[in-house]
């Protein structure tokens, strides 16, 4: 996390102490066991209270904006810079701030009632979309070609087609993972 801490301005964050290997022990076989493991670590996308990290869930929007706010060092949200407003912000003050947050930064838009619905569950176009939007101009920034890096990281795991295009799929954890994990190793490479 230390060359997204450079490009995104963030301050770490420290490991949040649940025993990695307990967290993951169900998914031990899981491919994205690394990048699972990483995002626990770094607190990005912790293990739910129940000490499981559920590889398999289906992230809400909510969840996404979340773990990206916490990938960014969890900044606090430039109210003046959000353009419109969000009818729908989640009451828990951390989400509030992360949705907020990516809103202000052009990447997390609402609909026509103004809502950026962060209780929906989260598709891997959605991902796809919101990722891009905030991670593009930072790699940009820092030298790094975001298109290889970008389609490397969002094109990986189920309910990508043939051709590289991620589809409706439900964006996992593992996949959420694995995703913000290659962002970090290409940031920190």
């Amino acid at each position: 996390m230390a060359g997204a801490a450079l490009v995104l301005g963030r301050a770490g964050r420290g490991a949040n102490g649940l025993d990695t290997d307990a967290a993951l022990s169900p998914s031990a076989a899981n491919p994205a066991q690394d990048a699972l493991s990483w995002a626990h670590d770094s607190d990005v996308l912790p293990a739910l209270p129940d000490g499981s990290f559920a590889p398999d869930a289906v992230v809400t929007r909510g969840d996404l904006a979340l773990a990206l706010h916490r990938f960014a060092g969890a900044p606090t949200p430039n109210l003046a810079g959000v353009p419109t407003p969000v009818a729908d912000v989640p009451e828990d003050p951390e989400r509030a701030a992360a949705v907020l947050w990516l809103h202000g930064r052009g990447a997390l838009w609402g609909d026509a009632e103004l809502r950026v619905r962060p209780d929906e569950p989260a598709t891997q176009e959605t991902g796809r979309g919101i990722v891009s939007a905030l991670l593009a101009p930072a790699l940009t920034g820092a030298g790094i070609d975001a298109t290889t890096v970008l389609e490397a990281a969002l094109t990986t795991g189920e309910g990508t087609t043939k051709g590289g295009t991620v589809d409706a799929a439900p964006l996992t954890r593992a996949v959420l993972a694995t995703t913000l994990h290659s962002v970090d190793q290409a940031l920190t490479s």
